[in-house]
């Protein structure tokens, strides 16, 4: 008679199945040349992010972020400016206009 898993076996092996289909996702929209307030006490001002489904996917410079891009990925420059409302509206907007 086979043994059956133990507990955490059985939660690893549902969780393999579960992250089997999942994917990393590819940015949308890049907004660059930027100049990003984070929040983050270890790397508080940022270049550039990367948004898909209207989350942002990462933070960071505009040579990394950029780098993510893909043939898809529309790509803004923002042109240096530190207006959080102007950089919400560019990225809400654009997310809709899709």
């Amino acid at each position: 008679m086979k043994t059956p898993p133990s507990r955490r076996a059985f939660v690893a092996g549902i969780s393999a199945v579960a992250l089997r289909g999942a994917t990393r996702t590819d940015p949308e929209l890049i907004l660059y040349n930027a100049n990003i307030l984070t929040q983050d006490t270890g790397g508080p001002r940022a270049q550039a992010v990367a948004i898909a489904g209207g989350r942002f996917l990462a933070v960071g410079s505009n040579d990394d972020i950029r780098g993510a891009s893909k043939p898809a990925t529309r790509q803004i420059d923002i042109g240096e400016k530190n207006d959080r409302a102007r950089i919400h509206r560019r990225a809400f907007a654009s997310v809709l206009r899709g």
